[in-house]
């Protein structure tokens, strides 16, 4: 585990193949966050990638910035984005803002509101 990112609450976290975000993300908070999570994807040998925002609280446009982002960062370096996990608020944003056009929803066993899946 290594800690990419943290301030006011808001971690950003790397496991292996994983991103893991945290925290009430922000206007204030978000362009670190982002700027942490491009750092390590211009900087990876991975050559695929979960996306794991379940512990982020709030609804926030911000966090789905961000996501669409490091989706946007995975296409430019040929990264295989596997999964994208998000919280029930986030989910409920993505939906009214009609990304599900661009990421395919599915629900983890494990939760039943909190998945995403990208399509490869």
């Amino acid at each position: 585990m290594s800690i990419l990112f943290s301030h006011q609450g808001v971690q950003l976290e790397q496991h292996a193949d994983t991103l893991w975000v945290s925290g009430d993300v922000d206007a204030t908070t978000a362009a670190g966050v982002a700027a942490a999570g491009n750092q390590w994807l211009e900087n990876t040998a991975n050559r695929e990638l979960n996306i794991n925002f379940e512990k982020v609280g709030k609804a926030s446009s911000a966090a789905l910035s961000i996501l669409l982002q490091w989706v946007r960062s995975c296409r430019q370096r040929g990264i295989v984005l596997l999964s994208v996990a998000l919280s029930s608020p986030l989910k409920r944003l993505a939906v009214l803002a009609e990304l599900d056009a661009l990421l395919t929803f599915s629900v983890p066993s494990s939760e039943v509101s909190s998945g995403l899946a990208c399509s490869r």
